[in-house]
């Protein structure tokens, strides 16, 4: 029987599910073998840094006795790239200022989400200042630790950004942006898997309490994320392939493991970054054919593991009967897929959407003997891993 809740009322649950349960699990550690993600983090921040001191010496060097000491502000919910301040500031005052807008980009590419608060810049010259609307301000002696406290400033009104990332910056005796940046990165580094957008990868989850004891144990990723291959190696380690999407949603995200019969509660969760990077993915190979002329045979009996791998992706499976009798088709897994069987000529004689646990499908059906095929499709135009048990009783 179908539940009563709509498919958009249903993701709007997951999502909040989600948002709930994954900051009460503590988190396992995650090795990814591919280090495109690491390797584009670290490229990128250690660029933009220098890419900011160049420029800022830049302004600053042409600009020597021109600045008119004038506080200029920058609001990014508002402004993006302008930057403003009272009647009488000067082109040199905005270049500089201006210049200093990439420190929220930096904040941004280390994982930060946004923040609605208004900077402060002002220079005359030999000191500057720079502030947040609800963190203060300071001058400072050198352009350099000027932007490294704006920088801690930012992170310190992250909502985001992990506590042991916050701690780490407030045990940084210094405010050198080089240098409170890179101790920023490698907290952010500690125990968080990189993963780059455009790239697949096997990862290697170290947790605890995993499961095959009702099934395989399943991993459910952010959208964007493909999920397959997931193994159970021991209770303590499931290794799993991960295919991002180019278009992924990039910042602080996890990784969720649900063990089977209990997929409400994740058994442990797995902190990852997602940053862009410059692979582009191989279109992976169908696993199993559209139409009935393609459709992938399956005995009675069997279970078969499916993977919906692009928004609209059918799968459709090919059962032969030769008895009348009642078939059962059972979809089991972390994707919310549904079924529609249909007959030789195409005709849609049963479906189904959610009869299972976990959104699952679970379709019984009388028949006579023949030919018959099972269609599997995502229910909301996303992507994901299931299996497919099928059962007969004459």
């Amino acid at each position: 029987m179908m539940h009563p809740m709509t498919h958009g009322a249903r993701s709007l649950l997951v999502a909040g599910l989600l948002a709930a349960i994954s900051g009460g699990v503590n988190a396992g550690s995650i090795t990814v073998d591919n280090g495109a993600g690491s390797t584009s983090y670290l490229a990128s921040l250690t660029s933009m840094v220098n890419s900011l001191r160049s420029l800022s010496q830049v302004y600053l060097d042409r600009a020597v006795g021109q600045y008119s000491g004038i506080e200029l502000v920058y609001d990014p919910g508002t402004d993006r790239s302008m930057i403003y301040g009272t009647q009488g500031f000067r082109q040199t005052d905005a270049d500089w200022a201006r210049a200093n807008l990439r420190i929220y980009d930096i904040y941004r590419q280390l994982g930060g989400n946004e923040i609605q608060l208004k900077q402060q810049y002002r220079s005359n010259g030999a000191q500057f200042y720079v502030g947040l609307d609800g963190s203060g301000g300071k001058w400072f002696g050198t352009l350099a630790d000027a932007q490294g406290y704006m920088f801690k400033l930012l992170v310190g009104q992250s909502a985001e950004i992990p506590a042991a990332v916050k701690t780490a910056l407030l045990a940084t005796n210094t405010d050198d942006l080089s240098a409170v940046v890179a101790r920023a990165r490698d907290a952010m580094l500690e125990g968080r898997g990189i993963l780059a957008a455009g790239t697949m990868t096997t990862v290697t989850l170290n947790g605890t309490g995993f499961s095959s004891v009702r099934g395989s144990p399943s991993v459910m990723a952010p959208t964007g994320i493909v999920v397959s291959n997931v193994a159970l190696a021991s209770v303590t380690q499931i290794t799993a392939t991960l295919e991002i999407s180019e278009s992924v949603a990039t910042g602080l995200a996890k990784l969720l493991v649900f063990n089977a019969g209990n997929t409400f509660v994740p058994v442990d969760s797995f902190d990852i970054l997602l940053v862009s990077g410059n692979g582009t993915l191989a279109p992976s190979a169908d696993d199993h054919g559209g139409t009935a002329a393609t459709a992938t045979e399956v005995l009675i009996g069997s279970t078969t593991s499916g993977m919906i791998g692009a928004p609209g992706d059918n799968d459709v499976f090919k059962v032969t009967l030769a008895t009348p009798g009642v078939l059962t088709l059972v979809s089991s897994g972390p994707t919310d897929v549904d079924v529609t069987l249909e007959d030789g000529a195409g005709t849609v004689i049963a479906s189904d959407a959610d009869s299972a646990t976990w959104y699952n499908f679970s379709l019984g059906q009388a028949l006579v003997a023949g030919t018959y095929f099972a269609r599997v499709k995502h229910c909301c135009q996303g992507t994901g891993a299931y299996n497919i048990t099928v059962t007969f009783s004459p």
